[in-house]
């Protein structure tokens, strides 16, 4: 029902299922052939109790069989695991019974807001008061500012990119030639008050009982299957190959959340304690 709320594919569930149960049906086959091992050699060592001489070649030619049966089934457990795990990873948590069900995200529901949020207007595509490389989803240049009478009064609304090039810290011209659309260098004080907004955000949830975490730039991709759908992005990450195995591989990760929720995964000998992590 989740899967269908979030407009997926339903059958990755019933793949699930499905590999799980053969998995599942591969181990009980496996334990089976163990002890049908241990029974043998049981019965082998009771007739020698008996009789020293007592033949159990046939015990023996059965019991080397099974045992040449067991690295295949052990091969075709992994699979059967492999299998289930990638259909695991295609599915999403569990939707919470708030969630709008919709495939438009104009459909999504506004929990809770700040302040007033100031709606600033479209403008024509000829208006040369905007930031010449920001654009909106349908290509239609913003208004740098707004003339909004309140209470009789004059209003200026700024975007924070003109407030940015006012004062100097930010150069957009340069970071576009250099990185493409949106590309942009902070100088001066732009630079020093991005730093000053980090350092307050972290003063703030360290006051909070939060610990603060710096986490690698790559991830594993086998650990990086667990926690994202690698089929939707991977062609775009920055990956880094391993000569001796594939599931190796590193790729870089430009956001912190999936390499700081792959811990949970992760054992160590570290003590856990009660404080919250960010």
């Amino acid at each position: 029902e989740s899967e269908r709320k979030r407009y997926h594919d339903e059958n990755n569930v019933d793949k699930v299922i499905e590999y799980d149960d053969k998995w599942r049906k591969c181990i009980f086959e496996l334990e089976e052939l163990k002890k049908n091992i241990n029974m043998i050699n049981k019965e082998i060592g009771n007739k020698k109790k008996v009789d020293k001489n007592a033949d159990v070649e046939d015990l023996k030619k059965k019991s080397v069989n099974i045992k040449e049966e067991i690295p295949k089934y052990q091969l075709k457990e992994k699979e059967l695991l492999k299998e289930r795990n990638k259909y695991i990873s295609k599915i999403g948590n569990l939707l919470n019974i708030k969630v709008v069900c919709s495939d438009n995200e104009d459909n999504n529901k506004i929990v809770k807001t700040w302040g007033e949020c100031k709606i600033l207007p479209a403008c024509e595509e000829n208006d040369n008061s905007i930031h010449d490389n920001v654009v909106n989803s349908n290509n239609i240049k913003r208004e740098t500012l707004n003339n909004e009478v309140d209470n009789k009064k004059k209003i200026k609304y700024y975007y924070h990119y003109d407030l940015l090039r006012k004062i100097g810290g930010a150069n957009f011209k340069k970071g576009i030639q250099v990185a493409g659309h949106r590309g942009y260098y902070l100088t001066g004080a732009g630079f020093l008050l991005h730093n000053a907004i980090l350092q307050y955000a972290l003063n703030f949830l360290v006051n909070k009982k939060y610990i603060p975490v710096y986490p690698p730039f790559f991830m594993k991709k086998n650990i990086m299957e667990e926690c994202a759908e690698l089929d939707d992005f991977e062609e775009t990450l920055y990956k880094i190959p391993s000569t001796s195995n594939s599931t190796l591989s590193s790729q870089q990760v430009s956001t912190s959340p999936t390499k700081i929720s792959s811990q949970a995964d992760i054992k160590d000998d570290t003590t856990c304690n009660s404080q919250k992590k960010t």
